[in-house]
């Protein structure tokens, strides 16, 4: 029988992606100037919400299910600035490949 009152406890980690954790997580420096955070990576895939130097990244989607929740005292400190997006869609490559078998039509798009 389950109490009201218990409550649950969730570990929530990034997907291992094949080739490293920058085409899953892309980059977010601080921006001291601006005091935010701007978004560099590739899509068009994008992480509903992700973990990416230790900044929890959530997409409109999720942070409007999330404000609209029952979920109480969460805050969204500051809205997250798209800098740099790079169209390449690295889902569909070969895991079985290795990535420098890409590198080349990455630098294409850089």
């Amino acid at each position: 029988m389950k109490s009201k009152d218990q409550r649950f406890l969730f570990l929530i980690e990034n997907k291992t992606a094949p080739w490293g954790d920058i085409l899953w997580t892309g980059l977010t420096p601080w921006d001291e100037n601006k005091q935010s955070i701007a978004i560099e990576r590739t899509g068009p895939f994008t992480p509903k919400a992700y973990f990416s130097n230790n900044n929890f990244i959530f997409t409109k989607e999720i942070k409007e299910l999330i404000e609209n929740s029952s979920l109480k005292d969460i805050k969204f400190l500051y809205e997250i600035e798209k800098k740099k997006i790079i169209n390449l869609d690295w889902t569909k490559w070969d895991v079985n490949k290795d990535i420098t078998d890409y590198l080349i039509y990455m630098n294409q798009w850089i």
